[in-house]
């Protein structure tokens, strides 16, 4: 098994982001904010909102998932949720610059127009100034816009690196082949 505590010592200190890439039916990113202490607010990305500083995508807003799914690399087997392998493309510090109180509260509030969250990132690959804002739900889909509102995007590693996990250094080829699906090591006291 992969020694994943060098990582976990530099992103303990809630609260964390991270960034999943998802090869499933239709591959895409799950974005995972923790605004609540050890849950994850979730959207979903159809590409990667951090390669581009000019970069605008919609999101879509999924279940909430509790910190240890952060963690998560692996492959999820067939007849599973979100069928597929998982690799953490980047995690990190997240700073909550603004953001509505409905996240933190528990309470649907935030899912109105104005409703937004402007955070900073500081991942092991990039560190940029982002925000998410409401637009409408639709069908059951609640749909949010995401973009750099920073104006740039610091890469802390080169280009190369950009196609590898932050926690584990594999590909998500290398993850879809070798692995089974199973939970990364949850960080204890200890780290």
């Amino acid at each position: 098994m992969t020694d994943y505590s060098k990582t976990l010592k530099y992103i303990l200190k809630s609260p964390i982001f991270v960034l999943q890439k998802h090869d499933s039916i239709m591959p895409h990113f799950d974005l995972r904010l923790e605004i609540r202490n050890g849950v994850l607010k979730s959207w979903t990305l159809p590409s990667n909102p951090f390669l581009e500083v000019k970069n605008k995508t919609h999101a879509v807003l999924v279940n909430d998932h509790y910190l240890p799914w952060a963690y998560f690399e692996g492959f999820i087997h067939e007849g599973a949720y979100g069928r597929g392998p998982v690799m953490v493309w980047d995690i990190g510090k997240l700073k909550l610059i603004e953001f509505s109180e409905g996240m933190v509260n528990r309470d649907e509030s935030y899912q109105e127009k104005g409703s937004s969250i402007l955070f900073e990132i500081n991942g092991k690959k990039i560190k940029g100034i982002f925000e998410l804002k409401y637009c409408n739900t639709f069908d059951s889909f609640i749909y949010w816009s995401f973009e750099n509102t920073g104006g740039r995007i610091d890469f802390k590693t080169d280009h190369k690196s950009l196609n590898f996990s932050a926690l584990s250094g594999h590909s998500i080829e290398y993850i879809a082949s070798k692995t089974k699906r199973k939970e990364l090591p949850v960080p204890g006291n200890n780290y």
